[in-house]
């Protein structure tokens, strides 16, 4: 997707004929980005900030994706395999 990103929009348009290829294109551009690290471009793909990793857990807290907090988030994930 990276490398053909047009190739690619117009695959997911084949499955997804009713969508909007302008749309899609931003959302896989806004995808690749946050991948490959987001505001923190030294990071390599996958790896993300405790700082990130606060951020998603206060969103699913607030929409209700999580049942409750977790009191220490930085316990909960790791970026030991990306080394």
């Amino acid at each position: 997707a990276k490398a053909n990103p047009d190739e690619a929009i117009d695959i997911v348009m084949e499955y997804a004929p009713q969508e909007d290829p302008e749309h899609q294109r931003y959302m896989l551009d806004t995808e690749l980005d946050m991948a490959e690290g987001g505001d923190h471009p030294e990071l390599s793909i996958g790896a993300q900030t405790s700082e990130q990793w606060q951020a998603l857990h206060d969103y699913l807290v607030q929409y209700g994706g999580l049942p409750a907090p977790i009191e220490d988030v930085s316990r909960v994930f790791t970026g030991e395999f990306l080394e």
